[in-house]
């Protein structure tokens, strides 16, 4: 390929439509509508975009994002055809970008909402469940040929056994009950009623993503999901109006083989027992629901620590970090 062609586009420029759709040319007419909500862009925190371009011709994209990190600087909603000197191109850039700011590391690609952040799906793409991120292949090869390395990690795990309401669980749910702890449950369409609560508690998590982001734009992407959440099953556990932990599950609209029953689970409260209750909370949804396996989507982790997970692991995600800090300023 020659005459490549780096390009800076902003939200408000000629060229951010092409960006904004590029997506449309790598993925099956099928697949859009599930990529819609994965790819979504935070346009009120974007600081720029990177296009490369042959001929006129868009083959590959990635956004930066305004980071509230000092030194770190975040990209997201990278795709890109398969040629190494466009992802290199399109990397570099971000590299060059992130110095000029005053950054020493680069991060991504990550998703600009808290919470949301799975980061690139490693392995095989040959099948993939609701609200899993899509993404070409060969995209965790292109970062590690450009020299990034994992710096968070991601799992998603499979339970076709599905034993819930063992009595060492049902004691620490009922001792948080005796200790007034409230159990709310929710369903369908009324679990975005919770998105208020669900955005300022994000604030407060250590393993979010520092992009400025706001309750406006979260309500925003929550509801693009709104016909995922219309057969949403979910529990809210609080105490003293705190939430100290969220489930919410809904159908795999994928899977042919069996019904899988897809978790999200969130922990605001570090108190022991919390996640064994909270995840029994989803597979007694599944359940009562007749579904045949659960797939719990495990918490975001930094560095390569392995979690502590119940069923088989089957999905691996990572988020990538690349170094800005060379081994002479590391000297001085």
């Amino acid at each position: 390929m020659s005459n490549i062609d780096v390009r800076l586009i902003s939200p408000d420029s000629e060229g951010w439509t092409e960006l904004v759709e590029f997506p449309n040319e790598l993925y099956p007419a099928a697949a859009r509508s599930v990529h819609r909500i994965n790819d979504f862009i935070n346009t009120a925190a974007v600081e720029i975009g990177i296009a490369v371009c042959n001929n006129d011709k868009m083959f590959g994209r990635v956004v930066v994002y305004n980071s509230t990190t000092p030194g770190t600087m975040y990209i997201g909603n990278y795709e890109a055809h398969s040629e190494y000197r466009i992802a290199a191109s399109l990397l570099h850039k971000a590299q060059e970008l992130a110095k000029q700011n005053g950054c020493n590391e680069l991060i991504g690609p990550v998703h600009p909402i808290s919470g949301s952040t799975f980061g690139l799906r490693l392995g095989s793409m040959n099948d993939f469940f609701t609200a899993e991120p899509l993404h070409q292949s060969y995209y965790s090869v292109q970062f590690e040929q450009c020299g990034f390395t994992p710096v968070w990690k991601r799992f998603a795990t499979i339970d076709r056994y599905m034993r819930c309401d063992m009595p060492d669980v049902m004691a620490i749910e009922n001792r948080f009950k005796a200790e007034g702890y409230v159990f709310q449950e929710m369903s369908g369409i009324a679990c975005l009623s919770y998105t208020r609560q669900w955005y300022s508690l994000l604030q407060q998590r250590s393993n979010r993503v520092d992009i400025a982001d706001s309750e406006k734009v979260f309500y925003e992407y929550m509801t693009l999901q709104e016909k995922l959440f219309s057969g949403a099953i979910g529990l809210l556990i609080s105490k003293d109006d705190i939430a100290c932990g969220l489930m919410i599950g809904f159908a795999d609209q994928f899977s042919r083989a069996e019904r899988r029953f897809i978790i999200h689970t969130s922990l605001f409260d570090e108190t022991e027992g919390m996640k064994a209750v909270i995840e029994n909370a989803g597979i007694r949804a599944a359940l009562i629901n007749g579904f045949d396996a659960c797939v719990t989507i495990q918490e975001l982790i930094h560095g390569l620590q392995q979690p502590v997970y119940r069923g088989q692991k089957i999905r691996e995600y990572a988020v990538m970090k690349k170094s800005l800090v060379t081994t002479e300023q590391v000297q001085h």
